[in-house]
């Protein structure tokens, strides 16, 4: 099984999508799949897309309508194989070490989510708060001003599927 799927939305971002993929494909954990969703890109970004998964085999695109970024995020999902769930926008990068450093903390706090299921946390809490409950563990304390984002974490696939989360638009 792959360790990470590393998602992307894409609406024409051609100004900025090779530095994205880039920064993706060069990343130290190699053991990634990268799923691009172009959401009915009217730019360049497509042809940027098939262009890069001619020579990354690692990179899989879907094509839709655009919908905006949730729907884009939730079809990546659906085709996902990944251990772990990463979000990227199409105009962002990573650090070469960036998922490699998130896959390996969320190792450490799997553990904590499991309690936290177990100790019956609901999931009425808002995702702010869920996130910052999470990130108030040491594995984070060096992140200093943490604004909760989607693309700043990882979710086990497993998790998210096996207690049937559902995304809202505005949050995803």
């Amino acid at each position: 099984m792959t360790k990470v799927s590393v998602i992307i939305p894409v609406y024409n971002v051609e100004k900025y999508l090779r530095e994205c993929l880039d920064s993706v494909i060069n990343q130290t954990l190699s053991d990634i799949e990268i799923i691009c969703v172009n959401d009915g890109s009217t730019d360049n970004s497509l042809a940027i897309l098939e262009e890069y998964a001619q020579k990354d085999t690692r990179i899989k695109i879907i094509s839709k309508r655009n919908e905006g970024a949730g729907k884009a995020r939730q079809a990546a999902i659906k085709k996902a194989s990944g251990e772990y769930l990463a979000f990227l926008d199409g105009d962002d990068y990573y650090k070469s070490d960036f998922v490699e450093k998130m896959y390996a903390s969320a190792k450490k706090i799997i553990p904590i989510l499991q309690f936290a299921i177990l100790a019956n946390i609901t999931l009425r809490q808002t995702y702010i708060q869920i996130f910052q409950n999470l990130f108030q563990c040491k594995t984070f304390r060096h992140l200093n001003h943490f604004v909760p984002a989607i693309c700043l974490i990882i979710f086990l696939h497993r998790f998210r599927i096996g207690i049937g989360i559902k995304y809202i638009k505005e949050v995803l």
